[in-house]
């Protein structure tokens, strides 16, 4: 008897465990079908390969997303999901979720007699590469919708071949400037090998005494080591502001102050 095909069910994530004795009667009807399409030969197993014997019923997915879209998922496998179990791609499946910006690894099974269970292992964004583009802490950048980038993510600026360069310089100097209350916002090596960066204090979050800082090409430890161990006696100046800091100059660093034309040296 042959059972039709049906459109497979997207349940939420884990789902009930199946009992053994409906396990037990999938594999007996899978095993009978298998030997019905030996007796028939090749057009019977590839009757068995469609839709219509054990069509596949759910899809099943069994770890938490937090920024893949369900429907971009659903939208890439539906391809694969008419072949029933015995004729599905599931190799095919997993390349095709993997295609997906937001997921970083997949893989699929079959659970027996009707459902296909995936994992997804999504990207890890660590901050904004350029305008239009996300990087992971491997350094590997994609490209997702821009509506689902998360809203706090620092900003990376850099010219392509350089990713591992500006990933590992924001490490470090992240760690630097938190010890003294700064978030890095922005990190920037231009062509020509140059360091900027943007700082916001703590509690800034919408950037309005955000500080910018120039650091140049060489000597980016020691100049930032420099600066830092001036900042509590920067801090102390209570009838302005910084806005800027060039830590390009060999003995020292020039500071420009919000709302002043003047800068100290």
């Amino acid at each position: 008897m042959m059972h039709p095909a049906t459109a497979p069910r997207y349940p939420a994530t884990g789902g009930a465990p199946r009992q053994r004795g409906s396990a037990v009667l999938g594999w007996a009807a899978g095993a009978a079908a298998l030997l019905l399409a030996l007796a028939g030969g090749s057009a019977a197993l590839e009757q068995l390969r469609s839709g219509d014997w054990f069509p596949l019923q759910t899809v099943r997915l069994d770890s938490a997303v937090q920024y893949l879209d369900p429907a971009d998922l659903e939208e890439a496998l539906d391809p694969f999901l008419d072949r029933g179990m015995f004729g599905l791609d599931v190799t095919g499946m997993r390349r095709a979720a993997e295609q997906l910006p937001w997921v970083a690894s997949a893989s699929v099974r079959r659970v027996w007699p009707d459902t296909v269970e995936l994992s997804i292992r999504e990207q890890a964004p660590l901050a904004r590469w350029g305008d239009s583009a996300l990087i992971n802490r491997q350094a590997e950048v994609f490209r997702p919708h821009p509506d689902s980038f998360p809203g706090d993510l620092p900003r990376l600026v850099g010219v392509s071949g350089h990713e591992e360069e500006l990933v590992a310089g924001y490490r470090q100097l992240a760690r630097r400037f938190a010890s003294v209350g700064f978030e890095l916002a922005v990190l920037e090596r231009d062509a020509r090998g140059a360091w900027r960066a943007e700082l916001l204090p703590e509690g800034d979050d919408e950037g309005e005494r955000s500080v910018h800082l120039e650091m140049g090409r060489d000597q980016l430890e020691a100049r930032v080591a420099r600066f830092l161990e001036a900042w509590p006696l920067i801090a102390r100046e209570q009838s302005r502001e910084l806005a800027s800091a060039d830590l390009r100059y060999p003995n020292g660093f020039a500071l420009g102050w919000r709302d002043a034309d003047t800068a100290t040296e």
